[in-house]
């Protein structure tokens, strides 16, 4: 329960020779911490439920991951395309998306890439979106995922 000492067993951990180490903090002011120690990683599992929630809540269906990028008020969806998307068939540029979305990567068959503009979109794909806060509801409607 304590931020403390979880920071603490995972610095002891990394010292005895710990591939990997995530502490588990509850208070924000700890959630830099990793820059200035020896931690892989530090967690607030807060914020990760509250993400998991605005997923869930935002994107019902259609939706991977959803990440909250805080720093710069943007966030990451991975997002499957569905057969009867408008995108589907079209290339990225063709889609008019604005300034602040960015179709950053395609998982296709197993295989991942980084698209460019000419890049057609195909139903199936996976798709990793960035997007500002503000536009991800506007990038998923252009994707056209529910």
């Amino acid at each position: 329960e304590s931020d403390e000492t979880n920071l603490l067993f995972s610095v002891i951990g990394k010292a005895l020779g710990a591939r990997k180490t995530i502490a588990v903090v509850r208070r924000k002011i700890y959630m830099k911490l990793d820059n200035y120690m020896s931690v892989d990683s530090i967690v607030n599992p807060n914020s990760a439920l509250a993400s998991v929630i605005l997923r869930y809540a935002r994107y019902p269906t259609g939706s991977g991951v959803l990440s909250i990028i805080e720093k710069i008020d943007a966030e990451m969806l991975e997002v499957a395309i569905p057969e009867r998307s408008p995108a589907v068939g079209r290339t990225i540029m063709s889609l008019g998306l604005p300034k602040g979305i960015l179709v950053a990567l395609i998982v296709r068959r197993g295989e991942v890439f980084v698209p460019v503009g000419a890049t057609v979109l195909q139903a199936g794909d996976k798709v990793i979106v960035f997007a500002t806060s503000d536009l991800m509801p506007e990038a998923v409607e252009y994707l056209g995922v529910n």
